[in-house]
């Protein structure tokens, strides 16, 4: 008895109908004589299967070239599913995001400008209030160590639900807070404020996480030095709000609308944030658990090593940028006015 014949066609390259046409064949060779065709049978689905697999691998490599990443995460979430032996790569090169990118650099410079705000507030608080230097200088040095507080929890949670939530909370936050600044009276609601506000200090690192996301090993460099530029925020804050202070907003009472200035400043940026940037499919950690996402911090000495010389860099220049606006009124009894551009100066000096 003759085996039934199939027709075997390869139509339009489309691998997977030869493939599938194949093992149809190969089912009603076996049918036909189990025991003559096993044996073949047996090998030549192991190569079928080889062979499907370097065409998916083709195929997927096809879609990351051509930058469609939701189709190949898709078929990896599907593979995952259907052959939970067969280990799958979730992700692809990302291929990079210039708008993430120039949104985050603007919203992170904003973030910052709101950071210096006390500080280049300080020598008018002395003049208005009667504090003293130290009493403004702590002033002054509670947004950098608020943000420096909220700095890890803010990474972890831009990890655990993508930096386009993160960000525009973030900001809103913000928004909530300066508007917040019109009803502070005393030194002590000017210490929460002033310590709430270093929220904006933090949006270095959710928008160093988002941008990173968007961009291959590569390129994270570039993307991230520009991004960096963005530290000049604290100088245009500083200077803005003494020049608004001098020129603009005289007295004691007017300063105050200092505060929703920046606060509509901040609520734009929010929806900006929101409606024109999206996370990254290439790089997510929505599966993971708080547990595993923290783990790097347990990886090795390089990470305490960065962080110290951060810290050691950084720390020089939030140091200068929050006592440089006291200092000259303090030691010189310079004017405030003058002191707008020293205010500026040491984010302008440090590389």
């Amino acid at each position: 008895m003759k085996p039934r014949s199939a027709t075997l066609r390869v139509g339009h390259g489309d691998l997977r109908v030869f493939f599938d046409e194949l093992n149809d064949a190969l089912d009603a060779l076996e049918a036909h004589d189990a025991e003559e065709y096993g044996r073949l049978a047996g090998a030549m689905r192991a190569w079928l299967a080889r062979s499907r697999r370097l065409n998916e691998e083709a195929e997927l490599y096809r879609w990351r070239k051509r930058g469609e990443p939701a189709k190949y995460n898709s078929f990896c979430r599907k593979e995952a599913v259907e052959n939970p032996v067969i280990e799958v790569e979730v992700t692809a090169d990302p291929p990079g995001n210039p708008r993430v990118l120039w949104i985050s650099f603007l919203a992170f410079s904003l973030g910052f400008a709101v950071w210096g705000m006390f500080s280049a507030l300080a020598p008018f608080l002395i003049k208005w209030y009667a504090f003293s230097p130290t009493q403004v200088l702590v002033l002054a040095a509670m947004e950098p160590f608020f943000a420096a507080a909220v700095s890890i929890p803010l990474g972890i949670l831009t990890d655990k639900f993508g930096g386009r939530t993160v960000f525009t909370l973030l900001l809103l936050s913000l928004t909530i807070i300066l508007f917040s600044g019109l009803f502070a009276e005393g030194y002590y609601s000017f210490l929460l404020l002033g310590s709430l506000l270093g929220l904006g200090g933090a949006a270095f690192v959710v928008g160093n996480a988002h941008v990173s996301s968007w961009y291959p090993e590569s390129k994270q460099g570039t993307a991230l030095g520009i991004f960096a530029v963005g530290n000049i925020g604290i100088t245009v804050g500083m200077m803005a709000v003494t020049l608004l202070v001098t020129r603009v907003l005289n007295g004691p009472d007017g300063w105050r609308l200092i505060f929703p200035i920046f606060a509509v400043c901040t609520l734009l940026m929010a929806l900006v944030y929101w409606l024109f940037t999206s996370d990254s499919p290439y790089k997510q950690h929505h599966g993971e658990s708080l547990r595993e996402i923290v783990a790097v911090y347990r990886s090795g000495v390089v990470v305490w090593l960065v962080a110290y010389l951060y810290w050691v860099a950084f720390g020089t220049l939030t140091f200068f940028a929050s006592a440089m606006p006291t200092s000259p009124r303090c030691w010189w009894s310079a004017s405030p006015s003058p002191g707008r551009w020293a205010a500026g100066w040491p984010t302008i000096s440090m590389p």
